[in-house]
């Protein structure tokens, strides 16, 4: 209930945010907050990615609700995009957060922000808001560098900031920078309890921290940890120290006469796809050219622009989805294709249905050995399944479609496309038949594909179509599918591993979070499960959620959270 409480004040405060009237912070100096150098001074407790069990990770939302909760800092994973902003995302490849695919590095940071969702606190991160928001909370920094060549500015920024003391952990990769200045004063660590080591088990954590002085301990969810260190347990009152943040949108000076103007004759240090992303983002009418008369090329980037301002709610003009649906008809080259298939997604076109079956059928799916093999195939196949899931039309031919394109997906050796276009239609799948396709995504998540050894990969390699049949499973709200997820959760450690390593925490996820309601002796299963990450999955659900039937289950298992 207290969490509840803490997620719908944290959302309205992002509201308040979007319509400019957020409250104004007070100075940090009459903040009732531990200072940087008091939290430095004793057991730091981080948090992994901000807290990323109740908000979308690496964002202000889950850096602020770290803070909310206790925390004395957030570990935040930094990448830098095309056109040189640091940003805050952990792949290398954006599907898994974001409503798109692609590498950080080949993005500008305006076509990310078009991919995330269009509320402040919830969108792509930049270092400089996150260091904002530490100084107003006084909060600690574990940076993670994720490639090199970024340290340096890295390093700028935060010197800019004034926070360099805030900082207490840099990895040892790629920060080469960060650790030869002197001012930056790692802090020792008294170890971490992250990627499903049960930060809820306190047994762990008293052992963990026995005898700990100054240092640092990283967790996904700072409850337990406060409980040990016997801190004050963190309830709704605590959106009363929280100060309110909630950052300025971004503005560019180009006029959008100017914008107009890059995006059908793109300016050497503004590509085209960038300069309409500033347009979606201003806000700004984006009047239909003349589609006809554009190059392919040129008329691509243009469907993408309205593709992304129908997938943010934004009307777009008449006329649009005839012309995506000419595009795809007439189109030769696969980027294009791609691009019209996600408008015709987006717009919802009954009449490319047809037409986005025959991509699939027709452009068959590639197995690339190379690591630089061309991925545009993949991505106008990725796009297909997508849109027929958008689309929503659920006929007999669209679903043997789908399991046909999800059954045999494109192999590639760089994990950034590896799969995407048979994930899509394990996504479209779990949008238009989640009960009927109960089976069908056990077997997925099951998997071992012999063929996987031509890329010297094991099952694992299929991460994305794993991992998006087993969230299917949880939407479905069957009882084939509850059947499912169970059997999943009765595999041995060694049996789940030879499928997928995180098969047993995303089953325990999606059986929690289901389209069902546990049963208490369901739910004490998943407590006492031998497997860590299950065990966490169901631990986060029963505390962020009052059921009453659930209580003695939390008085017993979980004693520490009354």
């Amino acid at each position: 209930m207290r969490i509840a409480t803490l997620l719908l004040l944290l959302a309205l405060s992002a509201v308040e945010g979007l319509a400019g009237c957020a409250p104004a912070a007070p100075a940090p100096d009459a903040s009732p907050l531990r200072t940087a150098a008091e939290r430095r001074a004793g057991v730091a407790v981080l948090l992994h990615r901000g807290c990323a069990d109740l908000a979308p990770e690496n964002t202000l939302d889950a850096c602020e609700l770290a803070f909310a909760l206790g925390a004395d800092g957030v570990e935040i994973d930094l990448r830098r995009t095309r056109d040189g902003t640091i940003v805050l995302l952990h792949d290398d490849w954006i599907d898994r957060v974001l409503d798109g695919w692609g590498r950080v590095a080949d993005l500008s940071y305006e076509e990310l922000l078009v991919y995330a969702p269009p509320v402040p606190n919830r969108r792509v991160a930049t270092l400089r808001e996150v260091l904002e928001l530490c100084r107003r909370y006084h909060g600690l920094l574990h940076l993670d560098v994720k490639v090199p060549g970024i340290d340096a500015d890295i390093l700028r920024q935060i010197d800019e900031a004034g926070l360099l003391e805030h900082v207490v952990t840099v990895n040892a990769a790629n920060a080469a920078a960060l650790r030869a200045d002197a001012r930056v004063k790692v802090l020792p660590s008294h170890g971490s309890l992250i990627h499903g080591n049960d930060d809820y088990d306190m047994a762990a954590i008293r052992k963990k921290l026995a005898g700990a002085k100054a240092g640092t301990f990283l967790v996904d969810d700072p409850r337990a940890a406060i409980a040990a260190l016997r801190r004050p347990a963190p309830d709704a009152d605590a959106v009363v120290h929280r100060i309110p943040f909630s950052p300025a949108a971004p503005s560019w000076e180009d006029a959008t006469e100017d914008l107009l103007e890059a995006a059908l004759a793109p300016k050497p240090e503004l590509p085209r796809r960038q300069a309409l992303a500033r347009l979606i983002l201003r806000g700004a009418p984006v009047p239909a050219p003349a589609f006809e008369d554009l190059p392919e090329a040129v008329a691509a980037d243009w469907l993408w622009a309205y593709a992304r301002m129908a997938a943010r709610g934004r009307r777009v003009p008449s006329g649009v989805g005839a012309a995506a649906l000419a595009t795809l008809l007439a189109a030769d080259e696969e980027e294009t294709l791609e691009a019209a298939a996600e408008l015709a997604g987006e717009t919802s076109e009954v009449e490319a249905v047809p037409i986005l079956l025959k991509l699939l059928a027709e452009h068959a799916p590639i197995r690339a050995l190379a690591a630089d093999a061309p991925v545009s195939r993949i991505r106008m196949r990725a796009a297909a399944a997508k849109a027929l899931g958008r689309i929503g039309s659920a006929g007999p031919e669209v679903l043997e479609g789908l399991r046909a394109a999800a059954r045999d997906r494109s192999l590639h050796p760089d994990g950034a496309w590896q799969g995407l276009d048979g994930a899509m239609a394990v996504r479209a799948l779990a949008r238009l038949d989640p009960a009927g396709s109960a089976s069908f995504f056990k077997r997925l998540a099951l998997r071992v594909d012999p063929r996987l050894s031509e890329l010297k990969q094991g099952a694992g390699w299929d991460f994305r179509i794993k991992s998006e049949a087993i969230r299917g499973l949880g939407t479905s709200g069957s009882p084939e599918a509850k059947a499912a997820l169970g059997a999943l959760l009765e595999l041995s450690k060694e049996e789940a591993d030879e499928s997928w390593r995180e098969l047993h925490a995303d089953a325990a996820r999606a059986l929690c979070s289901g389209a069902w309601t546990l049963r208490p002796d369901e739910l004490r299963g998943l407590l006492q499960h031998p497997v860590p990450s299950a065990r966490r999955a169901a631990a986060a659900y029963l505390l962020d959620r009052y059921v009453p039937a659930y209580k003695a289950l939390r008085d017993d298992l979980l004693p520490w959270a009354r």
